[in-house]
């Protein structure tokens, strides 16, 4: 069920391009660690909060 739904989410990064499929499941770990927001719109979106390097 839980699949189903993180299919559907849309992850961008800093630049505002879409991610891969496999990056969108780093950017879930990335949410859980606090360096990444989720932004609950219909699709939900992850953005990503990546420090400045």
């Amino acid at each position: 069920m839980s699949r189903s739904r993180s299919a559907s989410v849309q992850v961008r990064s800093p630049s505002g391009k879409p991610l891969s499929d496999c990056a969108r499941r780093r950017a879930r770990e990335m949410v859980r660690r606090g360096r990444a927001t989720w932004i609950s719109t219909s699709p939900p979106i992850i953005r990503l909060t990546e420090q400045p390097s």
